[in-house]
């Protein structure tokens, strides 16, 4: 037998196409090289953040008591937000959640000299605020256009793939029409 050739048993064989080759491939356990954490993504590993940006809980195991900041998540006992915590409640159907967690986002943005352009891209940090300019919710809205501000001041490269995003440019254009009225 040759790759791309299964054997079905009683003289039965199935040949498949590159396309079904590459699907079985991705399959199989992922090897310890493709396993290494990206450098962007360490940065921010066991830092918490309160809601204007700023560190509150550093991997160093810190922290600043806050009983405001103290939540549901994924470790209750500590205050503030990971940056993974706020990028799945920027996703949130919940529009207090989601309005929280873009501000909080951009705030880090704005704040946090660890944040790095290749980290906003890898995240997809700009895609999350251009698509919440268009949110049914004003607060949401809001947030989106306040965090692209201080995205687009720290990192002007960014309008660029901003202009690049449809939705973007068609939310922007409703916003300022409603703001005009």
């Amino acid at each position: 037998m040759y790759e791309g050739e299964v054997d079905l048993g009683y003289g039965n064989r199935l040949e498949l196409d590159e396309l079904e080759i590459d699907k079985q491939k991705w399959m199989e356990p992922v090897t310890e090289e493709e396993d290494v954490a990206r450098q962007e993504d360490e940065t921010f590993e066991g830092r918490r953040f309160d809601f204007e940006g700023k560190e509150r809980y550093g991997s160093d195991g810190e922290g600043k008591y806050d009983p405001v900041l103290y939540h549901h998540g994924e470790e209750p006992g500590k205050p503030g937000y990971t940056v993974q915590e706020l990028l799945v409640l920027s996703d949130s159907n919940n529009a207090g959640q989601r309005q929280l967690a873009i501000r909080t986002l951009g705030n880090i943005i704005a704040n946090d000299a660890d944040v790095s352009g290749l980290w906003i891209r890898h995240r997809q940090v700009h895609v999350r605020f251009a698509v919440s300019v268009s949110h049914a919710n004003i607060n949401v809205r809001h947030a989106a256009i306040a965090s692209l501000e201080q995205l687009l001041v720290r990192f002007p490269g960014f309008s660029k793939d901003l202009a690049d995003i449809p939705e973007f440019l068609i939310s922007l254009e409703n916003v300022v029409k409603q703001e005009m009225v």
